[in-house]
């Protein structure tokens, strides 16, 4: 009767995570880093009030995003959506101010590709937009697993030693060992941590791909304004 994919489960399990923390009261300037082709920007705006969502990608990766999401989105909420190549961003200093009047975002997003990308990078994400976003969502791997614990128990492949380096968690742990689960999922949280005090820190582990945890850090001094 329905047509539900796996990525609508995967949206649905963050929208319901991040509608017990944000009151949504005014509408929300918002910046997602790696929409890829947009399920997370459309499940946003069906969900919240939304002022401006800007979406920072590779030029490449946003042709198909474009195509995407006008196709699923009424025009008015379409419309509030601002393309951003990050070969034009490229962590540039008072950017969103200079180019978009947006000196401040109430919400930073992230899902699925933190895990994929080098640690200098993933830096350089924290740093800046610690200071001019009052909340961060992410949503990535917790660590590495085998390829024997997931889909193949007979093979004796290693992780792949490029895979390894991506992202901030680089253990290789068993993802069915509840302990190690928790001990690792501390080390993620303190990890993705951008505002390291003064901040509220609200997590779930994922129930459709437990290997992910979502998490939501939130700036104390300005959490009651939404």
């Amino acid at each position: 009767k329905y047509h539900i994919t796996y990525d609508d489960c995967l949206s649905f399990e963050e929208i319901s995570f991040l509608k017990k923390y944000i009151k949504n009261r005014k509408k929300l300037n918002v910046i997602e880093v790696g929409p890829g082709y947009g399920r997370s920007a459309e499940f946003i705006l069906k969900n919240f009030k939304i002022k401006n969502i800007i979406l920072v990608d590779y030029e490449s990766i946003l042709n198909l995003t474009k195509k995407y999401l006008k196709k699923v989105l009424r025009k008015n909420d379409y419309n509030k959506i601002v393309f951003c190549n990050f070969e034009s961003f490229n962590f540039k200093k008072n950017y969103f101010l200079d180019n978009y009047k947006i000196n401040n975002f109430d919400l930073l997003f992230n899902s699925d590709s933190f895990h994929e990308i080098e640690n200098k990078i993933i830096y350089k994400y924290l740093n800046y937009f610690s200071k001019i976003s009052d909340k961060f969502f992410i949503k990535n791997a917790i660590a590495k697993y085998k390829i024997q614990d997931v889909s193949d128990h007979l093979s004796k492949k290693s992780v792949p030693k490029n895979n390894i380096k991506l992202g901030l968690s680089n253990e290789i742990i068993n993802i069915f060992d509840n302990k190690k689960i928790n001990a690792q999922s501390k080390k993620y949280l303190k990890k993705y941590n951008p505002y390291k005090k003064n901040f509220i820190c609200h997590y779930d582990l994922s129930e459709i791909y437990p290997t992910c945890l979502l998490a939501l850090f939130c700036k104390i001094k300005k959490w009651y304004n939404i």
